[in-house]
């Protein structure tokens, strides 16, 4: 049992295996930081381009028509 064991523990068989599944971990991680920060950014971005866009039209759906933008009424 013990020489399975050290016959386990020594063989490197499977050492590039391990190496793909550590450096394919490191590069999805990578990827999912780096799409935080951009959709974040993005997401301040977007948010920031409605703010600044005045509102005075409304779309304002008639029974008998398509819809026809009018003014907003404060």
């Amino acid at each position: 049992m013990t020489n399975a064991i050290r016959a386990f523990l020594t063989a490197e068989r499977g050492a590039v295996t391990i190496d793909w599944v550590i450096l394919s971990a490191a590069l999805v991680g990578l990827g999912l930081a780096v799409t935080g920060v951009i959709s974040k950014g993005l997401d301040e971005n977007f948010k920031a381009r409605m703010e600044a866009r005045p509102s005075q039209e409304r779309v304002v759906a008639t029974e008998t028509g398509p819809a026809v933008p009018r003014p907003l009424t404060p």
